[in-house]
C-alpha cells in the first residue's frame, strides 16, 4: 500500500507502514485507519463527518489508485474519478479542444487529441503545479493554450500546451477566497489566467502581479464598497482591496509583508506547556486568526483575543511530543488555511534569539526565533544544560570569566570533541602530544562527559586539565577561552546543539581551528545541509582548517574559502590509526540521512530508509552465512535508537565507530568519510550505492566521490555486496594498487607525523 498524495488542509499523517496508514484531522485530531484489506473496492469509511466535500488522499494498491474524500458528510473510498458510483468522485470536464475528445474509461476520463494519442486523467489532477504529459501532441492549426478544464470543488485542473517547452502540462490550481461575504466569482482562465467576475471584467495575470506586486483594474460599474478579501491560489495569497466605485487593487508579496503589519512574542514556561503572548497587528482589520498549526497543518493551539493587537496561545508538551520533526515552525492560520509563520517584526533585530527552554520528562523543549525571525518550537533529548540550575551556573560564570581571564594572562585553549563526550579523535591527540611538550605557554583544557568511560581515568593522568562537562569549571573556562581547537565545530565544546544567548555569543566570537573528523570528500559540499558551514554563512569564528590533500582543498575552495583559511597537514587521529591484531570483522556504516531524524527520534524507526538498508545489508549477509562476521556501526545521531529497536540483532551493532574501525578488515559505506579512515588502517573499502540516486536527491546535490575517483569497490545490490566480500576475503583482504593510487590522491599524508604537524602550525600562529 502506497501512499500517494494526502491533503495536509485536512488531515496529517500519523503513521505508515505497509498495512495500515493512519490519518488525524488537523481540525480536531480525530484519528481514523485505512487498512490495505479495505481496499477491494469502494467502502464507507465514516458518516455525519463535519467537512466540506474534498479529497483526503491517494492510495496505490497492487496498481489501482484509490481515493480517499468527503462527499455529502461521509468519508468514502474509491477508485473512480468518473462519478460512476454514489461513492466516486464526481470530475467535471469542460472546455474541450475542438477535434480533442473526452472518454469515458472504466475508472476516469481519457483525453485524445486528434491522432488518437490518450491521456488518462489520475492523481496527479489533485497535486498542485504542474507535471508533463507526453503522450498527447498539439493542434498545428490552433496551438490555443487551454486543451481542456477540468473541476472538483475548490480545485481546477487545465491540460494547457507550454510553447516554451514545446509539451503538454498537467497544471492545477487549489483556489479559496477568505474574509469575503459575497460571491466574487473567481473565475481560472487558464493556470496563469484568472477574473473575478462579480466585480470586474479585466484579466489578472498572476505572472504580472509577481514580478510587479500589484496592479489596478477597472471595476465593474454600481459596484459597491466591499471589505478587504483574500484569494489564495494554491500556496500563494493575494490581496483584493476597494479603492473606489470605478477600480480595484490586487496585491501580491511574501506572506508575512503582505499581510503582517508589526509583531511581537514573549513566552512563558508553565507546568504543562509554552504560553506565548503576542502582539499582532495586520494592514487590514478584517484579517483574522484562530489557530497556530505547524508546518504539517497540525492544529497545535487556539488564538486566544486578549485585547486589540494582542493574543495568547498555549501549547501542551503532549501536543508537541506527537510531532514528528526536530525543529517546528508555528503558522498563523485561519480555519483550515494555513497564513504565513508567526513572525517577529520588529524594527531592529532580535537581541535575542531564545525565547524560553525547559525539561519535561526525556526531552528538552526550546522555543526560539530562528534565522528567518520566524517562531519556533525545538525538541531534543534532554539534557542538563537546560535545567534551572544549569542555566543559574551559566549566568554566573559569564559574570566571573572576565576577571579569570586577567588573572590568567595566558592563552586558554580549549579541546573537545563530538558533543564534548569522546577522547578517540584528533582534539584529543593534540591535547594528548602537548601534554608531552616542555615549551607550550598557553593554557590547555580538555572538556569531557562524566559518562565517557574513560573520564576518571583520564582525570587521573591529566588531573586538573580535564574539565567535567556541564560543570561550573565548564562554563567559567568557556566564557574565558581564547581560542577553541577541535575535531567539531565550535557548538560542540558544549553540546551538538546549544539553545542559549550568553553561551551562543560567546561560542561564535571564538577563534576556532577547526581539525577536521573526517577527510571532506564524501558527501556533497553543496548540498542545503552543508550550506551552513559554507564561507558566506559560518556563524563561528573559523580561523584554519585542517586537510589532507590538494584534492580535498577544492572542496573548500567550493565553499568560498581561500589557501589562507586551510592548513595542509593530515588528520591527527590517523596517527595512530591501526587495526588490531585479530580483527575480523565486515563493518557497515551507511552515513547520517538528515531528513530522517525526526522519524528516529520519534522512535518511527521502522518506516526510514536508514532502518531499511540496515536490515537490508543484514539479510544478505545471514543468506550468505557471514552473519557471525557483520558489525553494523549506525551514525552517531542513530545509534543508540537503532541498537534499542534491533534487539534481535543486538550483538552485531556497534555504537563507537573508533572501535569498530580497530576491528574491522573490510569497511562498507555509501557516503561516510569514515572510510578513508580505515582505509588507512588497512580495511579492504567496498562502497555500497544501491541507493545512490535516492540519496543524491535528498542531498539535493552530487558527492564528488564517485565511480571514477572511488578508492574501493563500488557495490549496487546486495549480491555484488556479498560478492566483494567473498573476494576481498579471498585475497587476504590486500587492497588492489589501483585503489591505493585513487585514496593517495584523497589523503596525501601516510608517515604518522599529522600531530607534529599541526602543533608546528600552532605555535606558528601563536595558539600554543
Amino acid at each position: 500500500m502506497k501512499l500517494r498524495f494526502f491533503n495536509k488542509d485536512i488531515v496529517s499523517l500519523k503513521k505508515q507502514t505497509d498495512n495500515i496508514i493512519t490519518f488525524s484531522f488537523t481540525d480536531s485530531l480525530e484519528e481514523f485507519n485505512l487498512y490495505s484489506q479495505s481496499l477491494q473496492n469502494e467502502v464507507l469509511i465514516a458518516s455525519n463527518i463535519k467537512c466540506p466535500d474534498d479529497i483526503i488522499a491517494v492510495l496505490n494498491y497492487k496498481n489501482l489508485d484509490y481515493y480517499i474524500h468527503t462527499k455529502s458528510s461521509n468519508i468514502y473510498i474509491s477508485p473512480y474519478l468518473n462519478g460512476k458510483t454514489e461513492m466516486s468522485i464526481d470530475l467535471e470536464i469542460d472546455n474541450v479542444m475542438e477535434n480533442y475528445q473526452v472518454k469515458l474509461t472504466e475508472y476516469s476520463y481519457q483525453i485524445l487529441d486528434e491522432n488518437n494519442n490518450k491521456y488518462e486523467l489520475d492523481y496527479n489532477i489533485f497535486i498542485t503545479g504542474s507535471v508533463e504529459i507526453d503522450s498527447l501532441k498539439p493542434n498545428i492549426k490552433n496551438k490555443k493554450i487551454v486543451y481542456a478544464r477540468c473541476n472538483y470543488n475548490h480545485y481546477t485542473i487545465f491540460i494547457q500546451f507550454h510553447n516554451k517547452k514545446s509539451c503538454f502540462l498537467l497544471r492545477t490550481i487549489k483556489k479559496s477566497i477568505l474574509f469575503s461575504n459575497f460571491n466574487i466569482g473567481l473565475s481560472l482562465i487558464s493556470f496563469n489566467t484568472f477574473k473575478l467576475s462579480n466585480i470586474s471584467d479585466e484579466r489578472i495575470k498572476r505572472n504580472y502581479l509577481h514580478r510587479n506586486k500589484s496592479q489596478i483594474i477597472k471595476a465593474k460599474k454600481n459596484i459597491e464598497k466591499f471589505n478587504v478579501f483574500l484569494i489564495k491560489i494554491n500556496n500563494r495569497l493575494y490581496v483584493v482591496e476597494y479603492l473606489n466605485s470605478k477600480q480595484i487593487k490586487i496585491s501580491y508579496d511574501k506572506k508575512i509583508d503582505l499581510l503582517l503589519k508589526s509583531s511581537n512574542v514573549k513566552t512563558k514556561v508553565r507546568k504543562s506547556g509554552i504560553l506565548f503572548i503576542i502582539n499582532l497587528k495586520h494592514y487590514f482589520e478584517n484579517i483574522k486568526v484562530d489557530s497556530i498549526i505547524n508546518k504539517e497543518g497540525i492544529k497545535l493551539a487556539k488564538i486566544k483575543k486578549v485585547s486589540k493587537d494582542k493574543f495568547s496561545f498555549h501549547i501542551p508538551f503532549k501536543k508537541i511530543l506527537k510531532l514528528n520533526t526536530v525543529h517546528n515552525t508555528l503558522f498563523v492560520s485561519y480555519q483550515t488555511h494555513k497564513l504565513y509563520p508567526l513572525h517577529l517584526k520588529l524594527t531592529n533585530e532580535p537581541k535575542k534569539r531564545i525565547l524560553c527552554c525547559t525539561n519535561f520528562k526525556n526531552y528538552s523543549f526550546i522555543s526560539r526565533i530562528n534565522l528567518a525571525n520566524n517562531i519556533a518550537i525545538t525538541i531534543l533529548p534532554k539534557s542538563e544544560l537546560y535545567s534551572r540550575f544549569n542555566l543559574f551556573k551559566v549566568r554566573i560564570a559569564n559574570i566571573l570569566a572576565p576577571f579569570v581571564r586577567l588573572s590568567l594572562k595566558k592563552n586558554i585553549n580549549l579541546f573537545f570533541e563530538k558533543d564534548a563526550s569522546s577522547a578517540n579523535e584528533s582534539g584529543f591527540k593534540v591535547f594528548e602530544e602537548i601534554n608531552h611538550l616542555e615549551n607550550v605557554e598557553s593554557i590547555n583544557k580538555f572538556i569531557i562527559d562524566i559518562n565517557n568511560e574513560k573520564f576518571h581515568e583520564l582525570k587521573k593522568l591529566y588531573g586538573k586539565d580535564i574539565i567535567k562537562r556541564y560543570s561550573f569549571s565548564h562554563y567559567i573556562y568557556l566564557f574565558a577561552a581564547t581560542n577553541f581547537i577541535s575535531s567539531e565545530l565550535s557548538n560542540h565544546v558544549l553540546a551538538v546543539r546549544v539553545y542559549n544567548d550568553l553561551l551562543n555569543d560567546k561560542i561564535r566570537r571564538t577563534p576556532l581551528y577547526f581539525l577536521q573528523h573526517g577527510i571532506m570528500f564524501a558527501k556533497p559540499v553543496d548540498n542545503p545541509m552543508a550550506l551552513g558551514f559554507h564561507k558566506s554563512n559560518q556563524v563561528n569564528n573559523l580561523k584554519k582548517s585542517v586537510i589532507s590533500s590538494d584534492l580535498e582543498a577544492k572542496e573548500f575552495y567550493k565553499m568560498g574559502y581561500t589557501e589562507n583559511d586551510l592548513i595542509k597537514t593530515g588528520l591527527p587521529k590517523l596517527d595512530s590509526a591501526t587495526l588490531n591484531v585479530h580483527a575480523d570483522k565486515i563493518a557497515y556504516m551507511p552515513t547520517w540521512r538528515y531528513w530522517e531524524e525526526g522519524s528516529i527520534i520519534r522512535n518511527d524507526i521502522e518506516n526510514t530508509t536508514y532502518y531499511q538498508s540496515l536490515i537490508e545489508v543484514i539479510y544478505a549477509f545471514e543468506k550468505a552465512s557471514l552473519l557471525d562476521r557483520l558489525l553494523i556501526v549506525p551514525h552517531n545521531k542513530f545509534a543508540e535508537y537503532i541498537k534499542d529497536n534491533l534487539v534481535q540483532y543486538r550483538d552485531i551493532i556497534s555504537t563507537d565507530p573508533s572501535e569498530a574501525l580497530k576491528n574491522s578488515v573490510i569497511f562498507i559505506t555509501d557516503y561516510s568519510s569514515i572510510i578513508y579512515d580505515a582505509i588507512y588502517r588497512g580495511a579492504y573499502p567496498i562502497f555500497y550505492w544501491k541507493e545512490k540516486d535516492y540519496l543524491i536527491k535528498h542531498y539535493k546535490a552530487t558527492p564528488p566521490v564517485n565511480e571514477k575517483n572511488a578508492p574501493g569497490k563500488i557495490a549496487t545490490s546486495p549480491q555484488d555486496l556479498i560478492d566483494f566480500v567473498k573476494i576481498a576475503m579471498e585475497s587476504n583482504y590486500e587492497i588492489p594498487v589501483e585503489i591505493t593510487k585513487k585514496y593517495m590522491k584523497i589523503n596525501e599524508f601516510n608517515d604518522n607525523l599529522n600531530t607534529y604537524r599541526v602543533i608546528k602550525e600552532l605555535q606558528k600562529l601563536k595558539v600554543l
